[in-house]
């Protein structure tokens, strides 16, 4: 040890102990979160998944990264670490390409996989709730107040929609280039016939707030929301009901 770092030691006892701690600690957290495309065996907290051919994307709190699994959860290893603010989205654009979104409003999209990630929210929302794809070009995306957003260039520009509506929008969802859905507040469901541009309330059977919606095919659909509501419909969207979870009693 040289002489100017033993005299710092034995000037500063305590702030010499604490610098050996912090640096156990951060080599104990490196070889046990996987950070850096390492791999990780453990069980982390998720914020959300989306699979597709087997393979699983998982958002994660702590760390703040996405992983993604070969092998059905099995392993996983880091794919993207963001440079500021918090992963909340993973989305599936197309073929070998993903979106995910943060709690600052920025959407950065991989057209190899993970490989390589590009920001794409110029002119998107201030915080986005949720990020629908139609295809690698068209995608909607949803906010606060009732922000909509829309993209036909693949994210590179974002133009604003009117809802109609000043509810909190938190789901959405293309059943088919022309038509689409958005879930809310209050039980707030909104339709589009025409790619996106106008939408239409309808009554979704519930005044539960909407985090998610889905269809299986052009006549089948549910939505799902807070208190383990789920509203559906089996005529294409004409008419919702509310029905009780598979937890409910």
């Amino acid at each position: 040890m040289s002489t100017r770092v033993l005299a710092w030691s034995t000037r500063y006892p305590f702030a010499h102990a604490r610098w050996i701690a912090v640096c156990l600690l951060m080599a104990y957290l490196l070889s046990t979160t996987g950070l850096f495309g390492r791999e990780v065996d453990r069980p982390l907290p998720v914020s959300d998944i989306t699979t597709e051919e087997g393979v699983i994307w998982r958002t994660i709190e702590s760390p703040n990264a996405l992983l993604r699994s070969r092998d059905q959860g099995g392993h996983w290893e880091t794919v993207f670490l963001p440079p500021r603010g918090r992963l909340i989205d993973v989305h599936l654009a197309a073929d070998r390409q993903l979106a995910v979104t943060n709690d600052r409003g920025e959407i950065w999209k991989t057209t190899d996989a993970g490989g390589t990630w590009t920001q794409v929210s110029d002119g998107a929302p201030g915080r986005v709730n949720a990020l629908a794809w139609l295809d690698e070009q068209t995608a909607l995306a949803v906010g606060p107040d009732g922000t909509v957003f829309r993209t036909s260039s693949g994210g590179a520009g974002w133009q604003p929609v009117s809802s109609g509506v000043r509810e909190d929008l938190f789901g959405a969802t293309f059943v088919g280039p022309e038509h689409l859905w958005i879930t809310g507040e209050n039980g707030r469901l909104l339709r589009s016939h025409n790619g996106g541009y106008d939408w239409q309330p309808i009554a979704s059977g519930t005044k539960s707030t909407l985090h998610t919606i889905q269809f299986e095919d052009a006549q089948n659909g549910w939505a799902a929301g807070a208190g383990e509501i789920i509203t559906r419909t089996r005529n294409g969207g004409l008419r919702w009901h509310e029905e009780k979870s598979r937890s409910g009693s």
